[in-house]
């Protein structure tokens, strides 16, 4: 009976142990071209209503936390979160799921919550070689190739200081005699000045990006003098020069105004006269 009894108890033991255990898993990428998004998608068994931290970080001896994104679980049980990986460098990285509260220590032991993402570098693919510094009424010309991309075309996304300027729209590249690198030229009309960024990216993801500086050429500007006229020419960071005349007194040699002095001998004389 004894022997039964703790059977008993030990099946009833492993029946709350499967019920409190809760399941939760998440995937992505193994690897991921640097400037593309990073998806997550995760799906667990906890109740509707429960919070789970994700958390992107580096992967290493000194991991630092790059960002962290909090989701609420649903209804349906899954969920899914976008990180972006713009700037960071090629290397190793990982994606944590940590419920909140006491969610922790009731995982099953099927619980996926650590996934590890290479994250690569292909911006030594871009190669510009366009002016990155233009002036309108030439701006913006932008010539380049992409290492190995052939004819298979390029999707190129400019944006400038007023918004979008280009795009995101396919342009075509074309591999020269003895070379399998892509080479490209797209023209975009632009007058504003400012800095205009152009972003590189194919059917495998972001590739990379190049600023170019666009500058309006100073109109000459005529200056009367005394001498004729001079064309000058202002820069867009120096303002035109003010010529501006100061009206100077006239003074004798000691310093003293000479309308001063002849005042001055004016009322002496006409002292000297009352007296008389």
């Amino acid at each position: 009976m004894k022997k039964i009894a703790i059977m008993v108890l030990l099946a009833m033991f492993l029946l709350v142990g499967v019920a409190s255990a809760y399941m939760l898993t998440i995937d992505c990428p193994g690897k991921l071209p640097i400037g593309a998004p990073l998806t997550v998608m995760g799906k667990t068994t906890f109740t509707a209503g429960t919070t789970v931290d994700l958390s992107f970080s580096s992967s290493g001896q000194t991991s630092s936390t790059i960002s962290t994104i909090p989701v609420t679980v649903g209804d349906d049980k899954s969920f899914n979160v976008v990180f972006e990986t713009t700037g960071l460098k090629g290397g190793m990285y990982k994606v944590e799921a940590v419920p909140r509260g006491d969610y922790q220590s009731k995982l099953s032991s099927d619980s996926i919550t650590i996934r590890v993402v290479e994250l690569i570098d292909r911006s030594d693919m871009l190669h510009i070689t366009s002016p990155v510094n233009q002036v309108v009424p030439n701006a913006l010309l932008i010539e380049g190739y992409i290492s190995k991309a052939g004819n298979s075309g390029v999707k190129l996304d400019v944006i400038g200081p007023l918004g979008k300027a280009f795009g995101p729209a396919y342009i075509g590249t074309a591999a020269r005699s003895g070379s399998e690198d892509g080479y490209f030229s797209q023209n975009i009309p632009v007058s504003e000045p400012g800095n205009y960024n152009a972003r590189f990216s194919d059917s495998t993801g972001y590739i990379g990006g190049q600023t170019f500086g666009v500058t309006v050429m100073a109109t000459p500007v005529p200056v009367v003098t005394t001498e004729g006229t001079i064309v000058f020419t202002p820069t867009p960071t120096t303002p035109r020069p003010v010529q501006t005349k100061t009206q100077v007194p006239t003074t004798t040699q000691s310093g003293a105004p000479v309308a001063g002095i002849i005042a001055g001998l004016g009322v002496t004389g006409y002292l000297a006269l009352r007296k008389k």
